[in-house]
């Protein structure tokens, strides 16, 4: 156990030792195009359609949970 616990302690103080890499910049021409790619994404709308129609039927879901809760609400306290 001891020669494990050793060689462990050798092995994370040489990675500890060694100089980590300094994080670069992306190049300008790597960021203008995933600019562009973004922005035409946005302005043509793939997933909008389907994200609208979603939005529309969550909305109408929620509309008529709140009409059977009502109607629920009322039968019980005519009951």
């Amino acid at each position: 156990m001891k020669l494990t616990d050793n060689l462990l302690k050798r092995l994370f103080k040489a990675a500890a030792s060694v100089p980590q890499p300094e994080p670069c910049a992306p190049r300008f021409a790597l960021e203008a195009r995933i600019l562009a790619a973004w922005r035409t994404s946005r302005s043509a709308g793939e997933s909008s359609g389907m994200l609208r129609f979603f939005r529309i039927g969550l909305g109408l879901a929620a509309v008529l949970m709140v009409v059977i809760i009502g109607l629920s609400a009322g039968e019980s306290t005519l009951s």
